[in-house]
């Protein structure tokens, strides 16, 4: 497979995991190409992609959208390590319907544990990475994000 052809599969294959994984309505951007370094502020939930098309994807968003998401999910709101413990599970629950998505399409890949980060911007630098701006209705957004492992 081409590697034109690889990446619309794989962001084909993110926006597919990210509706099926999330039970409310949301609408995701066009991919972003991104050729710099980018900033990751409030929660991020690192995931790495191995396999035939080593990747990372990484979640970002607000803690109230994360504690939003998981009220509309299991229907009480969520706060305090709760909400760390829940995005990191999102991420896991995301990253693994990707894997599936992918195996189906002849690409085998395998997902390391999420890895949350709280509170400390993190900078990740990278020579090309997709993102996909997912909005939830009013202020609620999550940035997911694909980063080409070189």
């Amino acid at each position: 497979m081409q590697k034109l052809n690889q990446w619309d599969t794989i962001l084909d294959s993110t926006i597919r995991s990210v509706h099926q994984v999330l039970p409310v309505e949301l609408e995701i951007d066009q991919p972003e190409v991104l050729n710099e370094p980018f900033l990751q502020e409030e929660i991020g939930v690192f995931i790495g992609i191995s396999g035939d098309f080593p990747t990372r994807l990484i979640l970002e968003g607000k803690e109230s959208t994360y504690s939003q998401l998981g009220e509309k999910m299991f229907g009480m709101p969520l706060m305090g390590e709760m909400v760390e413990s829940f995005s990191g599970e999102l991420g896991n629950m995301i990253g693994g319907h990707l894997s599936t998505l992918l195996s189906e399409k002849g690409i085998q890949v395998d997902i390391t544990p999420p890895q949350t980060i709280v509170g400390q911007p993190t900078q990740y630098n990278c020579k090309e990475a997709y993102k996909l701006a997912a909005s939830f209705g009013g202020s609620d957004k999550m940035n997911i994000w694909l980063i080409v492992e070189e």
